[in-house]
């Protein structure tokens, strides 16, 4: 039966709930297909989308699809090589909101090639018809791995009419999709999201989800609920990384002290503290353990001074991020996070077992007022004199969110100026330029055609 998500209509506002298959594309790789004894699929593997297409490789790689002998998998590391991939061929690629520019251009060099073009990730996700208007044929719309197992499957029995599971989205004719939210993985312990045979490594995904549906953020609305990967499956990965000479760890989780939570909400000292001890384990074994900095922050609301302590006994970060987003009081009400006086302790607390604090703040709200950037500003300088330091950005209205449609404010000169003041002192860091040029630009485009 197919679905839909309350979340995502929006998105799909455009598209029309109905079945298609693989043939229904019309595609010239899909036709090439019922004739190859090959299938050739190439992962856009570059820098910022790694560990999105690490997840789907080797979640492929654990059902033991990619031994299959008609099976050829080809990794892109470099932008260049995409013109290259050979018609009849299929491309999967992953990216964020801001990337757009980049893929639209990375997609022009193969307009009118032959190659099936498939996008998975949070603005497919959040934005598919714009995404298909970029040069992509298919959509993958939230969590990829069971519905990319279901199309690969299809792809090497040439089973080319089934329906498509609920997940993905096409103009056939028309937008259509087959409907959302997709199968999701009921666990994580399925793989460990890393390959010695393919040599993929990188941080380990401890959890997945995110409960508090931050009305900016796409974590909450584009992917499902909250999973844990357990501690025997995190030291098989661990595993891993020591027998091919890796000895610094990084973990992707939305709060690191949110481990074993049922619901990522309720705080579970106990289980966080069963991760720190499996962890320091590995430090004794001569591991660098990174966690509580990118990308892997702590949610303010759950730093305790147990677990503090616990931490810092293990980790090998002296910085430590925490979200707070919100510069004055009246903003962080509307954003429903934790009151400044409240960050502070937890700053006093970081600070006190002798962590570094990079404080995840965001501006250009079309509700922010210059009263509030004025705060913010007040903020920031009693946040520096604690020791902290402002990790700066700008709103973008990602598409998938409730303010997908809210119109980012330009900042007055008085305040970006400080703003240069501060990061010229080493007091504020941050890609908040750039991302104030995407925010303003193009980007508004994208909203309004999707």
């Amino acid at each position: 039966m197919m679905r839909t998500h309350p979340l995502l209509l929006l998105s799909l506002k455009n598209f029309k709930l109905k079945s298609f298959s693989l043939s229904d594309l019309s595609h010239p790789a899909i036709v090439s297909m019922k004739k190859e004894r090959v299938l050739n699929l190439f992962f856009a593997y570059l820098k910022r989308n790694r560990n999105s297409i690490r997840a789907l490789l080797t979640f492929l790689e654990s059902k033991g699809l990619l031994k299959k002998e008609q099976l050829r998998v080809h990794l892109i590391r470099e932008k260049e090589e995409i013109p290259q991939i050979p018609r009849g061929s299929i491309l999967f690629i992953s990216f964020m909101t801001p990337q757009r520019e980049e893929v639209e251009h990375l997609l022009k060099g193969l307009r009118g090639k032959g190659v099936l073009v498939i996008a998975g990730g949070p603005h497919p996700t959040g934005a598919p018809l714009d995404t298909l208007k970029l040069g992509v044929d298919l959509v993958a719309l939230g969590e990829g791995e069971l519905i990319l197992l279901d199309l690969i499957e299809k792809l090497l029995r040439k089973d080319l009419v089934s329906p498509l599971p609920p997940g993905w989205g096409a103009v056939i004719g028309e937008p259509l999709t087959t409907g959302f939210p997709p199968p999701i993985l009921r666990t994580l312990d399925e793989y460990t999201g890393l390959s010695e045979e393919m040599k993929l490594f990188g941080p380990l995904e401890l959890t997945r989800g995110c409960p508090w549906r931050c009305p900016f953020c796409q974590t909450s609305f584009a992917f499902g609920e909250v999973r844990h990967r357990s501690l025997k499956v995190v030291s098989k990965g661990l595993e891993v990384m020591l027998r091919n000479g890796l000895r610094d760890v990084r973990f992707i989780t939305p709060n690191a002290f949110a481990y074993g939570s049922p619901d990522g909400k309720t705080l579970v000292e106990e289980a966080v503290l069963e991760l720190l001890g499996m962890l320091r384990t590995y430090k004794d074994k001569g591991m660098r353990i990174f966690l509580g900095s990118f990308p892997s922050e702590i949610r303010p609301e759950h730093i305790t001074p147990k677990l503090v302590k616990a931490l810092r006994e293990v980790v090998a970060n002296q910085s430590v991020i925490i979200g707070l987003q919100g510069g004055s009081e009246r903003l962080l009400k509307i954003l429903n996070r934790l009151d400044l006086r409240e960050a502070e302790e937890k700053i006093r607390l970081l600070r006190a077992h002798g962590f570094t604090v990079d404080v995840d703040f965001i501006f250009g709200f079309p509700f922010e007022t210059d009263d509030d950037l004025r705060e913010t500003l007040r903020t920031y300088k009693r946040f520096s004199e604690l020791g902290a330091r402002v990790h700066a950005h700008y709103f973008i209205p990602l598409p998938g969110t409730p303010y997908q449609d809210l119109k980012p404010r330009k900042l007055p000169q008085w305040f970006t100026k400080e703003l240069d003041r501060l990061a010229s002192q080493g007091k504020l860091f941050g890609s908040w330029k750039e991302q104030m040029r995407l925010s303003l630009g193009r980007l508004e485009e994208v909203k309004l055609r999707s």
